[in-house]
C-alpha cells in the first residue's frame, strides 16, 4: 500500500472516530450528557479547581485531590437513583466545564441548579452562559416556571445578576438565592 493511500485511510479513521463520539466538525462547544467513562476525571478536576466558589471543599483547599467528595459519591451513584442531572460542555473535544440541576421542585423551592463550573483555563468563552441556558430549558421544557440557583461568592453574584437573576436571600443559611422565571 502507497503512503497516499495510508495516509488517506488514517484520515478517514480520524473521521470516522471523530464522529462517532459526538464531537462537532467545526470545534464548537458542545453540551452533552454526563458519562461516567469519559468524563469523571474531568469534572472531578474542574470541581477542584472551583471548590471554593461551589462549597465543595470539604476542608481543603482548592486543587487538593481529596476536595469534591460528595460531588463524587453522586457521580458514581446510578443515574436512576440519582434527583440531578449533569451536562457536560466540551471545547476541543474535552469537557471544558458542567452543570448540575434538578428538572422538579422539591417542596418550598422551584426547580435548581446546583452546581455551575468552567475550567480555569476555558474562562471568557461564555461556557457557563451557555450551560445555564441548557438546563433552563429542560426545566422549562419539563414545566418549570421558575428556577433557582445558589452561589457563594462573589463572581456567582456577578454571573446570576448578568443572567437576569434577582437575589431572594431565604433564610441566613441559604444568603445566595438568585431566582429566574422562564
Amino acid at each position: 500500500m502507497n503512503k497516499f493511500v495510508q495516509l488517506l485511510a488514517f484520515v478517514g479513521l480520524l473521521v470516522i472516530s471523530g464522529n462517532a463520539v459526538g464531537h462537532s466538525e467545526t470545534g464548537r462547544p458542545r453540551i452533552v450528557s454526563f458519562d461516567r467513562v469519559r468524563h469523571f476525571a474531568a469534572v472531578m478536576q474542574i470541581c477542584r479547581e472551583n471548590c471554593k466558589n461551589l462549597g465543595q471543599c470539604d476542608g481543603f483547599e482548592p486543587g487538593d485531590p481529596r476536595a469534591c467528595l460528595r460531588l463524587q459519591a453522586e457521580l458514581q451513584t446510578p443515574v436512576a437513583s440519582s434527583d440531578y442531572t449533569v451536562a457536560v460542555i466540551e471545547r476541543n473535544n474535552e469537557a471544558s466545564g458542567f452543570i448540575q440541576y434538578s428538572l422538579f421542585s422539591g417542596g418550598l423551592f422551584p426547580p435548581s441548579i446546583t452546581l455551575l463550573a468552567v475550567s480555569n483555563n476555558s474562562r471568557r468563552f461564555h461556557l457557563g452562559s451557555q450551560l445555564l441556558r441548557h438546563a433552563e430549558n429542560a426545566i422549562s421544557m419539563n414545566g418549570g416556571q421558575q428556577v433557582v440557583l445558589t452561589t457563594l461568592s462573589e463572581q456567582g453574584a456577578d454571573f446570576c445578576t448578568n443572567q437576569n437573576y434577582v437575589l431572594k436571600p431565604l433564610h441566613p443559611i441559604f444568603p445566595g438565592c438568585w431566582f429566574k422565571d422562564l
